[in-house]
């Protein structure tokens, strides 16, 4: 995966970006950043490590294009941090918090 990885990434992102098209640049990173995700998680990485190690990011800097395509992608990054942020609020359980009020006040001061 990594050989493979090192050899036909960077070569795709240069040509992708090579046809000066932001759109494709778009739509092509993060196809990257999926597939390199679903090819972890078949591997049986964890999702953290899927993420974190098996990231795209290096390979794509590679490829010598990668401050155009940061500048593409953030703000779908952006967008996802916002919904992965309001997910993780909507699951806060309110009720458990009020319940167990005194190790919610007392857990800063561990």
């Amino acid at each position: 995966m990594l050989s493979v990885g090192i050899l036909v990434v960077p070569r795709a992102v240069r040509y992708v970006v090579g046809l000066d098209r932001a759109e494709t640049t778009l739509v092509a990173s993060i196809g990257f950043c999926f597939g390199v995700a679903l090819l972890a998680k078949k591997a049986g990485a964890s999702s953290g490590r899927g993420s974190a190690r098996s990231s795209p990011a290096p390979l794509i800097a590679e490829s010598g294009k990668e401050r155009k395509v940061e500048h593409l992608v953030q703000p779908v990054r952006d967008m996802f941090g916002a919904i992965f942020f309001v997910a993780v609020g909507m699951s806060i359980d309110l009720r458990l918090i009020a319940e167990q009020w005194p190790a919610v006040l007392l857990s800063p001061l561990r």
